[in-house]
């Protein structure tokens, strides 16, 4: 798995092992990482991971936020054990606000971001874009399959890619077979037990059809820890 300072690795992860073993060790560099789920289901604290995760392996890190200005951000992932500040002053994590312009039209949000995250400098290997519900509402088939293709192309060059857009039956037909340079994460919540809500999280990966997704892991988010993994067990009825 990624996260160990000064050892060569092939990519990031989430530092749980049960997480990051079914994609193979982590995410490979040059991947677009798809993360679909509802709100409150855990997207943003997999972001913060993976963003944990790269910045400890050197990698520069560009977060795109909708919901946190930098500094609340940055508290609730110290909350978690993910203290990410020092990094922010050394300008090695950049955090950039979404903002919905109800006056331009949502392809022109779209393609100002996707200009932005081409403008970043090289070492800003981890783009995260939480969530995508911040610049336009659901997308076209059309414009996803446009949105697609162009965050491939940005993952070209060894970046790692993570967008959460919004939920869209379209995704399943447009990743079909998932292509070999694309992750599919899906998070929703899991089995109420004892008045307790956990997460799930699906993993789609390379030349799988998206409905057919492996085993599902079951998640707790603590404070100074984040991610819990929990035993299946422990949140059936």
């Amino acid at each position: 798995m990624g996260g160990t300072i000064g050892r060569k690795f092939w990519g990031i992860g989430t530092g749980r092992p049960d997480i990051d073993q079914p994609l193979g060790g982590g995410i490979s560099w040059g991947s677009l990482v798809l993360v679909e789920g509802a709100h409150a289901t855990g997207k943003t604290v997999l972001g913060q991971h993976l963003a944990w995760d790269a910045l400890r392996q050197g990698a520069a890190v560009a977060y795109y936020s909708a919901e946190d200005p930098s500094p609340s951000l940055l508290s609730r992932s110290a909350a978690l054990g993910l203290d990410m500040l020092d990094y922010f002053l050394l300008d090695r994590l950049r955090i950039y606000p979404l903002r919905r312009d109800n006056t331009a039209p949502p392809q022109e949000a779209l393609d100002q971001l996707l200009r932005h995250i081409s403008n970043l400098p090289s070492e800003f290997r981890l783009v995260v874009v939480d969530s995508l519900g911040g610049v336009t509402p659901r997308l076209p088939r059309a414009a996803l399959a446009q949105l697609l293709a162009q965050c491939l192309q940005l993952c070209a060059d060894g970046r790692i890619v993570a967008l959460s857009p919004a939920p869209n039956p379209a995704l399943r037909d447009l990743l079909w077979p998932l292509p070999a340079d694309c992750v599919w994460l899906r998070l929703s919540l899991a089995t109420v037990t004892a008045g307790k809500v956990f997460r799930r999280l699906e993993m789609a990966q390379p030349g799988q059809h998206p409905e057919w997704l492996p085993p599902s892991v079951i998640f707790d988010v603590e404070p100074n820890l984040g991610i819990r993994v929990v035993p299946l067990r422990q949140c059936q009825a």
